[in-house]
């Protein structure tokens, strides 16, 4: 199979040679500059296609990078590298309509600093009534699954109840 830049080299050629275009009118200057940038890709394309050898399961090497910290190579998905998410929630059962709950996501080192990362926020904490404020109503567990980094909901309690 041939190249993309060997191709267009190709249709050059043949408007310069069948077709008797001069070949330093000005679109063949900027296709031949084409055709080089597209060869240059091209094997840059192929250094990288190179390097990168396939895992027994059939899979690529996961990513790596610098460490700016400490200087060395660092596999990019590791315990070391990534901060937890947390999910906090404040639900009271006995403050307004039946009980009212509010969830934030937050990245933090633990779960406590998950809590007091939520309780400063003011989206969160304005949902809570200071004087009914009990803490062992809010609890904060690792976030598992798709969730959004600081997004705040706020549920009202079900007046059936």
């Amino acid at each position: 199979m041939t190249k993309h830049s060997e191709h267009l080299q190709w249709i050059h050629d043949r408007i310069v040679n069948v077709y008797g275009e001069n070949k330093d009118i000005d679109f063949l200057i900027r296709f031949r500059i084409i055709i080089a940038d597209l060869e240059s890709l091209e094997e840059a394309h192929e250094e990288v296609e190179a390097k990168i050898v396939l895992d027994n399961s059939g899979s690529l090497p996961e990513p790596k990078y610098l460490n700016k910290e400490t200087g060395k190579v660092q596999r990019l998905f590791c315990e070391e590298t990534l901060i937890p998410v947390w999910n906090v929630r404040y639900e009271d059962p006995y403050v307004g309509n039946k009980g009212e709950a509010v969830y934030m996501t937050v990245s933090a080192k633990d779960e406590k600093d998950a809590k007091t990362q939520a309780l400063a926020c003011t989206e969160f904490s304005q949902h809570i009534t200071p004087s009914f404020y009990n803490a062992r109503y809010l609890t904060a567990f690792k976030a598992e699954g798709n969730y959004k980094i600081g997004e705040v909901q706020y549920f009202e309690g079900d007046p059936r109840l």
